[in-house]
């Protein structure tokens, strides 16, 4: 059997700082636990925590989510995804409408040729995001 003096990696503080960080509520679980820090710092830290995830609950995500770059060179264009080009046009006149992933649809559409833009339309059907 193990010595039961010795601690595992988790309870010991630097190993509860790291699942404090990467995986709050299993750090916050062995916070309380082991007892590591006094009770006044373990309240503080459940209150961060606490308010971090009540700020991030309420966030407001939109529908199109992209990052792609605005770059109009057409060797530095990727191709964005062409079901979040269409989602995107149709959310034109909305809080939701990404002007920036338009102006990276349009850049690279005007970067291909007409057969890669009919395999494009093609592909948008097949997936069902164009009908």
């Amino acid at each position: 059997m193990e010595n039961s003096s010795e601690q595992k990696w988790y309870q010991k503080p630097n190993g509860t700082i790291i699942l404090l960080v990467l995986f709050f509520p299993i750090g916050l679980y062995q916070m309380w636990k082991n007892e590591l820090w006094t009770k006044q710092t373990r309240w503080i830290i459940t209150a961060v925590l606490a308010v971090v995830v009540l700020a991030n609950a309420g966030k407001n995500k939109p529908q199109t989510s992209y990052s792609g770059s605005s770059s109009t060179s057409a060797s530095n264009l990727s191709a964005p995804d062409i079901c979040d080009c269409v989602t995107n046009a149709q959310l034109i006149n909305t809080n939701n409408f990404n002007s920036e992933l338009q102006r990276d649809c349009e850049n690279y559409s005007q970067s291909i040729s007409k057969s890669e833009r009919t395999q494009r339309v093609q592909e948008a059907m097949n997936r069902g995001c164009l009908r």
